[in-house]
């Protein structure tokens, strides 16, 4: 149980240094049919649809997300105007995986149709999320009772020896 919690340890600080040290976060401005350059990705913005709905108004933004020349994924982030509060909210659209998590976070919708974005590449954030339920397994291990062992005390184990080689067990020893 011990060797587990201190794996997940190792885990979290493996995460710590990969978020802390290589990290990368641009602010960018995309029209529709732009592109941006962030570590090995290539991000395409689409373009953005609004969305009536009852009590707001959302901006779905679709951005295309290319490595190695490729489409790998589609993301999809969001704004949403509450009019009654007069507040905004922001959904950032997530691809995570256990090398990297990339964030596109949406900023600001222009007038001219270009959208701000906040591009993140956090490296070995997912072995921090998955260290947690490691941790609680190596607890749960380390708190599992043990089983009881039951053996004979070690006067009686003397006594059968003498007794079997034809001592006594009554006199001093």
């Amino acid at each position: 149980g011990g060797y587990i919690v201190h794996l997940s340890v190792v885990m979290v600080a493996l995460g710590v240094v990969g978020t802390s040290f290589f990290n990368e976060q641009r602010d960018v401005v995309l029209g529709p049919g732009e592109s941006v350059q962030i570590n090995d990705y290539e991000l395409r913005y689409v373009g953005t649809v609004e969305r009536q709905k009852s009590n707001r108004t959302e901006f779905v933004s679709t951005v295309e997300v290319y490595r190695d020349g490729k489409l790998r994924y589609i993301l999809q982030p969001q704004r949403a105007f509450y009019p009654s509060f007069n507040m905004a909210a922001t959904r950032a659209a997530i691809r995570s995986t256990p090398v990297e998590d990339l964030f596109v976070v949406p900023s600001e919708n222009l007038p001219d149709g270009s959208v701000g974005f906040r591009v993140l590449v956090n490296p070995l954030i997912w072995w921090m999320w998955v260290a947690g339920p490691v941790m609680i397994l190596g607890t749960v291990v380390a708190l599992w009772p043990q089983p009881v062992r039951t053996t004979a005390p070690a006067s009686s184990r003397v006594a059968r020896t003498l007794a079997r080689a034809g001592g006594s067990t009554t006199g001093a020893l």
